[in-house]
C-alpha cells in the first residue's frame, strides 16, 4: 500500500528530487551517486516491513549509550537477564574475521563509530573508509560507482583508506595494502605513483600475483598507492568545487603535484608508519612529479631510499610520439579554446561519462581492436604484451580526470626544449619568477639514488632522454633497458610479462637498499 502510493507521488519526472531528499533524509546527505533511473525500481520495494521493536530496540542503544539487549522494562529484564538493565552485547566473542566498511557521512556507520568497533572486535580484517565525497548509507546498496573501491580487497588483501591534505587545501586519498595475505607486519614502506590520465588502481589492474602493488606486499612491503589530485578518489578540496569552481579547482599542472600532494603524502606516511625514507616507485607522470619535488624541496631527498622510475618523464622534445608533437604545436590554441568553453579538466569535464562510453563500444567483441590501436597511439607500438583480459577492467578506471595544464605543461617542455616551470606568460612569469621565461627544474638538487628502466621504443621515455638524465642527475645508481621488442610505455604497468620484466629487476633493486 504505502509503495503503491509513493510510486504514484515520485512517478512523473518532476518529483524525483523531492523523493530522493525523502530517501537521503534516512540514509544521510546527498552526493549525486544514485541513478535516479533506479527510483521506480526502488520504490516497488522500500520501505519493506519490519516489527517496532527493531526501531525501539536501536532507539534505546541511542539512550543507553551502549550497545545492549533489548530492554523490556525493569520486571521482565530481571526475569530474562536476572538484572534489571539488559546486558551488553560481549563483542569479544566475536572472532570471526571482520571486514568494516564505514565513510565520513554516513550516520549510522561514521568515523567515530568506527574507532568503536575497532576497539572491540578483536579480528577487523579490513577497515575501509569509503573516500567518496559524502558517501551515505543508501549509497552502499544504490550507488551507481560502488564498484569502483573493490580492485584490492576482491583479491583477499588487507586495505586501508588514508584521506590527508596538501598546503593548498586540496583533499587527498590514498590506499594502503600494509602487508601481503600472511599477517606479517611489513618492516619497509613503498609508494607507487601514476601517470596522467591514470590512478592508483594502475598498479592493481593485472591482479595478484604479478600487479606490482600486490607483488611487493607479498614480498614484505607496506605498500601505499598514491591518486594525485583530480582523479577519482582525490576529487576534493577545502573549499573548491570541481564541477562548480572549475577555473580555480583545475588551476594547477604536474609542477603543484610535485611541490604538494607529493611531500604531503611522503609525509602523511612517515607520520603513520614512523618510516624515516621509503622505496619510491613511479610511472610516466610518477617520475615527472618526483624530478620536481626533489629540484625545489632538495630536503625531501633525504626520505627518499631509492627512487625507480618507470618510462622516466622530463624531456619530451626527444619524444618520437607524434601525439605529443602535434599536440605541442597546438597547446595555445587549445588553451584559449578550451579556457572560452570553461572547460579545464581532461579528457571531459566528468570524466567519468567518458569512460562508460569508452567501456560500452570497447567491449569484448565489439570494437575491442579499434580500442586497442588508440591505446597504443598513446603508448607507442603495440608490442603485444598487454593481457588483452585485463583491458575491460582497465577501461572502468581509465581515462581519470586530470587538469589541462599538465597536457599544456609537457606541450611547452616540447617547445622549450628544456625542463622548465609552467609559462604563464610573459607577465605572470614576471610576477612569479622575477624573469619573462620561466626558470629550468635543478636536478642537480636529485640527490636521491635513482634507478632509470627505460625502453628503446617507449615515446616519453627513450634511449636519447635516459642520455640526457645521465647528464642532469648526480646519482643515478641503475640504467635499466628493457629488452622486449617493441616494448611500450603501457606495458610498463599492463605487460603480461611484467613480473619477469620489470618486477624482479626493481625487487632486486630494493634489496640492495633495504635496512640492515
Amino acid at each position: 500500500m504505502v509503495n503503491d502510493v509513493l510510486m504514484q507521488i515520485c512517478r512523473p519526472e518532476h518529483m524525483h528530487d523531492l523523493c530522493l531528499d525523502m530517501i537521503y533524509f534516512i540514509g544521510g546527505a546527498a552526493n549525486g551517486s544514485i541513478n535516479k533511473t533506479l527510483l521506480p525500481l526502488i520504490l516497488q520495494w522500500i520501505p519493506s516491513g519490519l516489527a517496532t521493536a527493531q526501531l525501539y530496540h536501536y532507539g534505546q542503544l541511542m539512550i543507553s549509550g551502549g550497545f545492549r539487549q533489548y530492554d523490556h522494562g525493569l520486571q521482565k529484564n530481571l526475569k530474562i537477564y536476572n538484572s534489571t538493565t539488559p546486558p551488553e552485547y560481549n563483542m569479544s566473542n566475536v572472532r570471526v574475521p571482520v571486514a568494516y566498511f564505514y565513510s565520513t557521512h554516513d550516520p549510522f556507520s561514521n568515523t567515530k563509530m568506527a574507532r568503536t568497533v575497532f576497539e572491540k572486535i578483536p579480528n577487523v580484517v579490513l577497515k575501509y573508509q569509503v573516500p567518496i565525497e559524502r558517501w551515505n548509507h543508501i549509497d552502499y546498496i544504490l550507488a551507481s560507482n560502488a564498484h569502483e573501491t573493490q580492485l584490492i580487497q576482491k583479491h583477499g588483501y588487507p586495505v586501508e583508506t588514508h584521506t590527508y591534505e596538501t598546503k593548498d587545501g586540496y583533499v587527498l586519498t590514498a590506499f594502503r595494502i600494509p602487508h601481503g595475505t600472511t599477517s606479517i607486519k611489513s618492516k619497509e614502506v613503498a609508494l607507487l605513483t601514476h601517470g596522467m590520465g591514470g590512478s592508483g588502481e594502475n598498479f592493481v589492474f593485472i591482479g595478484p600475483p604479478d600487479a606490482l602493488a600486490f607483488y611487493l606486499a607479498d614480498r614484505g612491503y607496506d605498500v601505499w598507492i598514491f591518486n594525485a589530485r583530480g582523479t577519482h578518489y582525490s576529487r576534493k578540496h577545502r573549499s573548491l568545487n570541481p564541477n562548480r569552481d572549475r577555473k580555480k579547482y583545475w588551476n594547477f599542472s604536474w609542477h603543484e603535484i610535485g611541490v604538494y600532494d607529493l611531500p604531503a603524502t611522503i609525509n602523511y606516511i612517515q607520520k603513520e608508519t614512523g618510516v624515516d625514507s621509503i622505496f619510491y616507485v613511479g610511472h610516466s607522470q610518477g617520475t615527472t612529479i618526483l624530478f620536481v619535488m626533489l629540484s625545489q624541496l632538495p630536503e625531501m631527498n633525504e626520505k627518499i631510499r631509492v627512487g625507480a622510475m618507470l618510462a622516466p618523464s622530463a624531456f619530451h622534445w626527444l619524444t618520437h610520439s607524434p601525439l605529443l608533437v602535434i599536440g605541442s604545436k597546438l597547446w595555445t590554441l587549445g588553451e584559449r579554446l578550451l579556457a572560452l568553453l570553461n572547460w579545464y579538466e581532461l579528457p571531459a569535464p566528468n570524466s567519468s561519462a567518458l569512460t562508460g562510453f569508452v567501456k560500452a563500444i570497447c567491449k569484448p567483441g565489439a570494437l575491442e581492436e579499434v580500442c586497442l590501436d588508440v591505446v597504443n597511439l598513446i603508448g607507442g607500438t603495440d608490442s603485444n604484451q598487454l593481457n588483452k583480459t585485463v583491458f575491460p577492467v582497465v577501461l572502468q578506471y581509465i581515462p581519470q580526470g586530470f587538469s589541462a595544464r599538465q597536457a599544456w605543461h609537457y606541450a611547452q617542455i616540447v617547445v622549450s626544449k628544456d625542463f622548465k616551470l609552467y609559462d604563464h606568460g610573459a607577465k605572470k612569469n614576471m610576477k612569479l619568477y622575477n624573469s619573462t621565461i620561466p626558470p629550468t627544474y635543478n636536478m642537480s638538487n636529485c640527490k636521491a639514488p635513482i634507478a632509470l628502466f627505460y625502453a628503446p621504443r617507449d615515446p616519453y621515455g627513450n634511449h636519447k632522454m635516459v642520455q640526457e638524465f645521465s647528464k642532469r642527475l648526480p646519482n643515478i645508481v641503475l640504467k635499466y633497458e628493457v629488452k622486449v621488442p617493441d616494448w611500450n610505455h603501457l606495458d610498463f604497468i599492463l605487460a603480461a610479462n611484467i613480473k619477469e620484466v620489470i618486477h624482479d629487476p626493481l625487487y632486486e633493486l630494493f634489496k640492495r637498499y633495504e635496512a640492515q
